[in-house]
């Protein structure tokens, strides 16, 4: 395109004039102002001006219009149909409680609702939605602060146990009674080499001890543990000892290997009974009999039964109760001479008797007669003069060729006649 000075030059050719200085920069002004309000579609114009101030005013309008204009609508997640409207500009959900239909009440994040106003602060006002009550509340957004802090854990939180230990000894089982508040879950550390995870719990201790349980509650990312110790008590025990049981016998019973017990009692199975570690009982007739041994502490007890088979003997001797001797004087001692006044002798199978012993005693415990041979009695005499009319004590111990062992006491009344 000609600029306007080559244009005045083409048009007076072969002409030539002096403009004045300013003439050709008035006219370039001129041209560029007319041109300015004509479409060139490479040059600036009013039109692409316009529509830069269009869009400028639009962007301007949308950053700094009021947004109060239309309200906002929140649908509940629960129940589309139920809606909040609130005519301010940013909607933050918070906590509140939940009204259930029972009168309960929860809380959930998004089930509070906080319009925030750059401008304006109006008092609290509260909307229905469903069944959750809204708090509709107007703060300037420069108090937002985002929340940093870890949850809080329950204050009631905790961890506690009460142990039921039965009175009893080992083996024996244990309820662990959970008494911990607002836990999520427990862990259990019985001390014998088992766990669980429920709330309450029992454990088994099948060996008497000292056990440390713990129990670990846990709260959201918190957890607190309480522990104590179990003492299980020991069972007592014992073994039973005995001689062969034979008619009009004495069996001899001993407990033996006695732990953790402070008391002992014999059952012979006939009535009768002892407290002794070591006792003697002499059965009056033959058949099974139950031998129980019962030891016990302060904690339990325990019984130990054994059947006892009482025979009769295979060689056995038997004494007189009373002594007819001789006032006279003292008569031969082996009974010859007056079979009237026989001797105080054991009667039965002297013959298969290998050991023997028999003492005889006066009331105050005075010995006045011993013998070791079963043929040889007392007479009624000490040492050749005659002893009072009364009742005496004997005892006897013998063996018998078998190996059989045998002891006996009783009474004697000792009489003198003619």
């Amino acid at each position: 395109m000609n600029s306007p000075e080559d244009l005045f030059k083409n048009a007076f050719e072969n002409f030539e004039s002096a403009p004045p200085e300013d003439a050709w920069s008035n006219i370039s002004r001129e041209v560029a102002f007319k041109s300015f309000f004509k479409f060139y579609p490479k040059r600036l114009n009013i039109y692409y001006t316009a529509a830069a101030i269009a869009v400028l005013s639009t962007a301007l309008y949308f950053g700094t219009a009021d947004r109060n204009t239309e309200p906002i609508t929140i649908s509940s997640i629960e129940e589309s149909a139920n809606t909040i409207s609130a005519s301010q500009r940013k909607v933050i959900i918070k906590d509140i409680p939940i009204q259930r239909g029972n009168g309960s009440s929860s809380t959930s994040e998004n089930n509070r609702i906080q319009v925030i106003d750059n401008n304006n602060f109006a008092q609290p006002s509260t909307e229905t939605c469903y069944d959750t009550e809204v708090n509709v509340q107007y703060i300037d957004e420069s108090q937002l602060v985002e929340d940093t802090s870890e949850p809080k854990v329950d204050m009631d939180f905790s961890a506690d146990f009460v142990a039921e230990i039965p009175d009893a000894c080992s083996p024996s089982t244990v309820r662990f009674v959970n008494r911990s508040k607002n836990v999520d879950y427990c862990v259990w550390n019985f001390g014998n080499g088992s766990t669980s995870y429920d709330y309450n719990a029992t454990a088994s201790y099948r060996t008497a001890g000292t056990y440390y349980v713990t129990l670990k509650t846990v709260k959201d990312t918190k957890s607190k543990v309480s522990a104590q110790t179990v003492t299980i008590n020991p069972m007592p025990k014992a073994d039973i000892a005995h001689t062969k049981a034979r008619v009009n016998s004495p069996m001899i019973v001993e407990a033996r290997n006695v732990q953790d017990a402070s008391h002992i009692k014999w059952l012979f199975g006939d009535d009768a009974s002892s407290v002794s570690t070591k006792a003697a009982h002499t059965y009056k007739s033959a058949g099974n009999f139950t031998l129980s041994l019962i030891v016990s502490n302060q904690f339990c007890a325990d019984t130990i039964n054994e059947t006892i088979e009482v025979t009769v003997p295979e060689y056995s001797i038997s004494f007189p109760n009373a002594l007819y001797a001789s006032v006279s004087g003292a008569t031969d001692g082996f009974g010859g001479g007056q079979p009237k006044f026989a001797p105080f002798l054991p009667k039965g199978d002297i013959n298969m008797i290998d050991r023997y012993s028999l003492r005889i005693y006066s009331k105050a415990g005075k010995e006045v007669f011993s013998s070791n041979n079963p043929s040889f009695g007392w007479n009624g005499y000490y040492n050749g003069g005659k002893l009072s009319a009364g009742v005496y004590v004997y005892k006897a111990a013998y063996t018998f060729v078998n190996g059989e062992y045998y002891t006996c006491e009783g009474n004697i009344t000792l009489i003198y006649g003619e």
